[in-house]
């Protein structure tokens, strides 16, 4: 009992085996909607939202990555352009380097005495400070206490 169909491009018809022609479906079982899983659409509009910033943080990671690389290779084989790389250290031992010191709990301690030290209240505000306290909120505060006292 074999089918006959019709090909695509010609008139003529084809014989079909009885197992193709029952996995051969109608003609509206073929235009009903594709069901898409749940997350999927959610996940493909924020994609498409995020598309830019998205370009933005690979763009980023492809030159982080490919400074860390020539800096490897400039390490590696020694060269000498502007900076002789026979003294800088290669990025392997910066970052054995700083896992030692981030382990260290002397290190935070430190860090937090020298900021303590840099945004002192009582310290006049000097040009070198002066970034630093804008970044960290301060000179706003201590501008606001001069106009004050001003007036």
């Amino acid at each position: 009992m074999e089918r006959l169909a019709l090909k695509a491009d010609a008139a003529e018809p084809v014989d079909i085996s009885p197992h193709v022609a029952s996995e051969i479906s109608s003609p509206e079982a073929a235009a009903a909607p594709i069901a898409v899983a749940p997350i999927a659409k959610p996940v493909r509009r924020w994609l498409a939202l995020n598309r830019g910033r998205l370009w933005a943080v690979v763009l980023g990671a492809l030159s982080l990555f490919a400074f860390l690389l020539a800096w490897h290779l400039l390490t590696k084989y020694r060269v000498n352009i502007y900076v002789r790389f026979l003294n800088v250290p290669a990025p392997e031992q910066v970052l054995d380097r700083a896992m030692r010191a981030f382990g260290d709990p002397k290190f935070f301690s430190h860090v937090v005495l020298s900021c303590r030290r840099i945004h002192h209240p009582k310290r006049k505000t000097s040009p070198q400070l002066l970034s630093c306290q804008i970044f960290t909120g301060r000179f706003f505060r201590w501008k606001n206490r001069t106009a004050k006292s001003r007036d």
